[in-house]
């Protein structure tokens, strides 16, 4: 059995407006890297939306803020 508490810890990230779910995404411009073989971020675009409720652009505006995270710290 482990001795742990879970105490929310804070962090930034991107949230729903809407809704507050963390569920943001954003379309962006990439292309491949030969040697890496993975795809390379070259831009993040204006167009955004929540996949939890479904809401996009300026109706939904995402929110860049404070997040609460759950983290085990020793009791």
């Amino acid at each position: 059995m482990s001795n742990q508490l879970k105490i929310p810890a804070k962090k930034p990230g991107w949230f729903c407006g809407t809704c507050g779910e963390e569920e943001v995404f954003h379309d962006a411009q990439v292309r491949w890297c030969r040697d890496t073989q993975e795809w390379e971020v070259v831009a993040v675009l204006d167009d955004h939306w929540c996949e939890a409720c479904a809401s996009a652009g300026k109706e939904g505006e995402t929110v860049f803020g404070e997040l609460e995270d759950q983290q085990e710290m020793p009791a």
